[in-house]
């Protein structure tokens, strides 16, 4: 039997075991199943960056994957816990708007998670990535049906980024997310570049549109599509982020060069 590969996406960070117990409860509860570390270094309590983040992997897990996605500033609260199947994935966590890529796909099905139901027994107030998200993800790699969760939820909490905004030559986007390498993430999309778009920050830096990084010169900045389909200011050889002083939220526009 092909072991059901468990994918893990967290803010918990690797300094404390929080992501070892939940790969331990895993293990002990669906022992076929195959922990995969996707990321938990999504920044704390960032539910948004959560998001993004599930929604760049999430077409390429494999089919019959269980995605396990805690980013839970309300853990203990009154939000529910929520598993979610769309297509052959089946994503477990808090009803926060995280889970939303797989709550807006065409048929997709979402329960709330019944402690009783998934034998979440000792369940405390501030680690339900280890008491119960992690049980219900090791019930449905150990081949349970999503019904057997808990009950129906019609519902859940969508969060959606901000959509760009039309201007008189073009498009006002802004930076949603900054990674690792200081690439600064926009919400602007393809259609909004266009064959021929001028790139502006602030300032009025204009930046030139190219295809990969080593378009331009070393420690030059570039725009272009990056592997998630939208527009990200890079730069060849450093970091984006440090050059030009930006963050998330700040705008970055888009026109044509005859604008």
């Amino acid at each position: 039997m092909v072991p059901v590969p468990v994918f893990l996406l967290t803010d918990f960070g690797l300094r404390d075991t929080y992501v070892g117990q939940m790969k331990a409860v895993l293990l002990a509860r669906a022992p076929g199943c195959q922990p995969v570390d996707l990321t938990h270094d999504i920044p704390p309590q960032d539910v948004p960056a959560g998001r993004r983040a599930l929604a760049d992997a999430l077409p390429h897990l494999p089919p019959g994957s269980v995605l396990l996605a805690v980013v839970d500033p309300g853990v203990g609260t009154t939000r529910r816990p929520l598993a979610v199947r769309a297509g052959e994935i089946v994503a477990i966590g808090p009803d926060n708007g995280l889970l939303t890529p797989l709550l807006v796909a065409e048929g997709a099905a979402a329960r709330a998670i019944d402690p009783e139901s998934v034998g979440a027994d000792a369940l405390s107030s501030t680690f339900h990535g280890r008491d119960l998200f992690a049980p219900a993800a090791a019930m449905v790699a150990a081949g349970a049906p999503l019904e057997a969760l808990g009950p129906p939820v019609v519902d859940p909490v969508l969060d959606t980024d901000p959509l760009p905004e039309r201007t008189r030559d073009g498009w006002c986007g802004q930076v949603l997310s900054v990674d690792h390498f200081g690439n600064l993430i926009t919400n602007l999309a393809p259609h909004h570049v266009g064959g021929a778009a001028r790139v502006e920050i602030r300032g009025g830096r204009t930046i030139r549109v190219v295809g990969t990084y080593g378009d331009v010169g070393p420690g030059d900045l570039a725009a272009l599509i990056g592997s998630n389909g939208k527009l990200e200011i890079a730069r060849n050889g450093g970091s984006a982020a440090q050059l030009t002083g930006m963050a998330v939220g700040d705008p970055i526009w888009v026109s044509s060069p005859d604008g």
